[in-house]
């Protein structure tokens, strides 16, 4: 799991040298997922890594605000020759670095191999850009803020106390998949 424990823990083992400082996440998994730390730009990483051939995803690899993304063939890597780099690019974005990071995780560890578990990765990835790409650059403005914080007190407060909580979440948006205000 991507945490601030995790990238400490990363930070704290950086050398005098320039390179990849790598943190082997879920030792338990059938995949080679890594956390990494770039000691020269600092930039954190998701790595993916396979020694199979042919898992390199077919579609086209997404970039976007704040990370990038991309197929790196190192023959000589003993963890995976084959790999997967999800790169945060801008450190301001560094919370949902680690929320993208933790459910490309979650959908990963679920697959049956290896090239499942790449095309997965980036399809996740996929879908955060789609939503990322609806919302604002800067942020949300302090009215959009407030009316989220409206909704999300009107759910805790009394829709989680009277219906489940998937249905309760589902209510917001309304019979059409729409955005609407409880």
């Amino acid at each position: 799991m991507l945490n601030t424990r995790v990238w400490s823990q990363l930070e704290n083992s950086r050398g005098k040298s320039s390179g990849l400082v790598i943190l082997r996440l879920h030792p338990q998994s059938k995949f080679n997922v890594f956390a990494a730390l770039d000691q020269s730009t600092g930039h954190r990483f998701l790595l993916l890594k396979s020694n199979r051939a042919n898992v390199q995803p077919e579609r086209p690899l997404p970039s976007g605000r704040g990370f990038t993304l991309r197929f790196v063939d190192t023959a000589s890597d003993q963890e995976g020759a084959q790999c997967l780099q999800l790169e945060l690019t801008d450190t301001d974005r560094a919370d949902v670095f680690d929320v993208i990071g933790n459910d490309v995780l979650k959908s990963v560890a679920i697959c049956a191999d290896d090239k499942a578990a790449f095309s997965t990765f980036v399809l996740r990835i996929v879908e955060w850009q789609r939503f990322l790409d609806q919302l604002p650059a800067g942020g949300l403005s302090e009215p959009a803020q407030q009316g989220l914080f409206g909704e999300l007190w009107f759910l805790r407060e009394f829709l989680l106390r009277e219906i489940a909580p998937d249905k309760a979440v589902c209510a917001r948006a309304g019979p059409k998949a729409q955005t609407k205000d409880f």
